[in-house]
């Protein structure tokens, strides 16, 4: 949820209760995050707990762009060689 400009996400513990927290973070992949909370789409949080500091992983699922290098745009490097000639 986006709230006065800043991301915050809800926190579920597993006791059906939660808490919210604040998303600090300039990573280049911030705008693609804020993206996909605008959209509704799904993401994955993961936490973890370093030196007393509380850090988040997100990770969605993107599609794979088509591939460049196929027979009809032409393959680099002899597909039909052999390495000890």
């Amino acid at each position: 949820m986006v709230r006065d400009g800043a991301l915050w996400i809800r926190v579920n513990p597993g006791n059906k209760s939660y808490a919210w927290a604040l998303v600090r973070t300039g990573h280049p992949q911030l705008d693609a995050l804020l993206k996909r909370v605008y959209a509704a789409l799904p993401y994955t949080v993961e936490l973890s707990l370093k030196e007393d500091q509380i850090y988040a992983q997100f990770t969605w699922e993107e599609a794979l762009p088509e591939p460049v290098h196929t027979w009809g745009n032409g393959i680099h490097g002899e597909t039909g060689s052999w390495p000890w000639t």
